[in-house]
């Protein structure tokens, strides 16, 4: 059998366009940078950041499709009060939710 290689070459940064890596979190350097960032499908960075205070404005895609179970997107979160602000439904079912905290 061949050998197995147990060594993982990681390379600095994402190499995609409108991306950028960060390491650490700067609350107040992330509000003072004028470019509006966009986070997709993290849950767990997501609530991270909620904690730190720096999400300002959350958007949803509610897929009608009832699982029966499955994870807290916002699992010890403190309450947080939100205000709608844009929704629009779609011909498939899908609904998206714009909402911005107070």
């Amino acid at each position: 059998m061949g050998r197995i290689s147990t060594y993982l070459h990681v390379e600095e940064g994402p190499h995609w366009r409108h991306v950028e890596l960060r390491r650490g979190l700067d609350v107040e350097a992330l509000r003072a940078d004028e470019r509006h960032f966009t986070t997709l499908g993290s849950g767990s960075l997501v609530r991270q950041l909620t904690e730190l205070g720096a999400v300002d404005e959350y958007s949803f895609v509610v897929n009608p499709v009832l699982l029966g179970k499955g994870e807290n997107a916002f699992a010890g979160i403190d309450t947080a009060q939100l205000d709608l602000v844009e929704a629009q439904s779609f011909k498939n079912g899908l609904v998206w939710l714009n909402y911005h905290r107070r």
